[in-house]
């Protein structure tokens, strides 16, 4: 029987209207916290996790990178 021994998985997709901006809320198993890459035109401009806050929290930031409400600086 197959196992699933992935570390972490994505949760949520969110993406702009326009769909130029997109964000992936996932989930860490091993460290117990959410985390999201933030898109920009398809590229990854930044990973950030959350440690401590809720998957409600991480889908917040989430829709507010692609609101335009939040700015991610590239890492």
């Amino acid at each position: 029987m197959p196992t699933n021994d992935k570390v972490w998985e994505t949760i949520t997709t969110i993406w702009s209207d326009d769909r130029s901006k997109k964000a992936n809320v996932n989930v860490d198993k091993a460290r117990c916290c959410y985390f999201v890459d933030y898109f920009e035109e398809e590229a990854c401009v930044s990973s950030i996790a959350y440690p401590g806050k809720s998957l409600r929290w991480a889908e917040d930031c989430a829709e507010n990178f692609t609101m335009g409400i939040l700015n991610v600086k590239a890492s």
